[in-house]
């Protein structure tokens, strides 16, 4: 019992979402080369495509950021600081947004 009060305190490890939402944002990264491919080929279709794609996989990753936010402890022993893990998921988490803001930028109509 006195065991199960003491390790109480402790929470989950954070790192297991933080990888997820790291992959999350990788597999929308993974879509760069094949979008900057058609938009060098003059491919609108394809990169519209494509920004769909990037912008389901970055709708993803913000789910997991706010999944990691909201069920974060804010009163346990955490192995890292809390701010920081928040950070490290924010700085992830704005590599996906940059891509996203760059395919709507691409697929605007000239």
């Amino acid at each position: 019992m006195l065991r199960e009060g003491i390790m109480g305190r402790f929470g989950r490890s954070p790192f297991g979402p933080t990888q997820n939402h790291m992959e999350l944002v990788l597999r929308c990264v993974e879509l760069l080369e094949p979008l900057s491919e058609a938009v060098c080929a003059g491919d609108q279709q394809r990169v519209e495509t494509l920004a769909a794609e990037i912008s389901d996989r970055e709708n993803d990753a913000d789910l997991t950021k706010h999944e990691i936010r909201n069920h974060l402890p804010k009163a346990r022993f955490l192995p890292i600081d809390r701010r920081d893990l928040l950070e490290i998921v924010h700085l992830q988490d704005s590599i996906a947004d940059s891509l996203e803001e760059t395919c709507h930028l691409l697929t605007l109509k000239p």
